[in-house]
């Protein structure tokens, strides 16, 4: 969390001393996933999430620039699956979702190309984000009677988690750091409004290593983070120094 916050300090500083240096604000709606190699067969179903913040312009070359932000953006995953067959005390017809809260800081190199009134932009680059919390919800039907089955709890963000065993069924966990790409396309209006479509596949496993809990042991599947989305930025004013 340190590092984050220094860091985006740093991009701040470095933005006041920058030549051609524009400020605006970001806001963003889209759907987002836990991707889980092993649990392929849940089906995704749309996971509504968000991001807002701060966000700058930095002229670089040419028709390139440089765009960081800081945001406050949520992740997670809502799937389904019709649960295991042949075993009646496990839940059938289950839906799972899992809501997550991160510090992000993406930075981008975005290419525009002057376009009618506005500019066609085009970008990509990189996130690291921190884990601020979250929460799950399980819900299905209990195979054996039809009666209703629910699990919920909350999620906490530690890179070695050492739980006790009042812990267990109603928190789980995950790695505090995640980072990945950012991949860009959209158009920028001569008044400052912009509009683009925006995909960040996660790199970082965010599953935490195996927990052990007296004579048993917990073990996480891999897991990473995927978003997709339409955000709309808003460039509030030039800030012009000698370079």
């Amino acid at each position: 969390m340190r590092k984050i916050l220094l860091l985006a300090l740093f991009n701040l500083g470095f933005l006041y001393t920058h030549a051609q240096t524009s400020f605006g604000v970001t806001a963003g709606f889209g759907t987002s996933k836990i991707h889980i190699p092993d649990y392929d067969d849940f089906d995704s179903k749309f996971n509504p999430s968000w991001r807002a913040g701060v966000m700058a312009d930095i002229k670089l070359i040419g028709k390139f620039y440089l765009q960081p932000q800081l945001l406050i953006s949520t992740k997670g995953q809502h799937t389904y699956n019709e649960g295991a067959i042949g075993l009646d005390m496990m839940p059938t017809k289950i839906h799972a979702k899992t809501h997550l809260t991160y510090l992000e800081l993406p930075v981008n190199v975005v290419f525009k190309l002057p376009l009618g009134s506005g500019k066609l932009i085009t970008g990509a680059g990189g996130y690291i984000a921190y884990g601020l919390g979250g929460n799950y919800k399980v819900t299905g039907k209990v195979r054996s009677t039809g009666a209703d089955y629910e699990q919920k709890g909350d999620v906490k963000f530690e890179k070695d988690p050492h739980p006790t065993e009042a812990d267990l069924g109603h928190t789980t966990y995950y790695r505090p750091i995640d980072f990945g790409l950012n991949f860009l396309a959209g158009y920028e209006f001569k008044n400052g409004l912009g509009l683009n479509f925006t995909y960040s596949p996660g790199l970082k496993n965010m599953a935490p290593p195996p927990i052990v809990i007296g004579p048993s042991t917990i073990m996480y599947d891999k897991r990473t983070n995927v978003y997709a989305g339409l955000s709309v930025t808003y460039v509030l004013k030039k800030h012009t120094t000698k370079a």
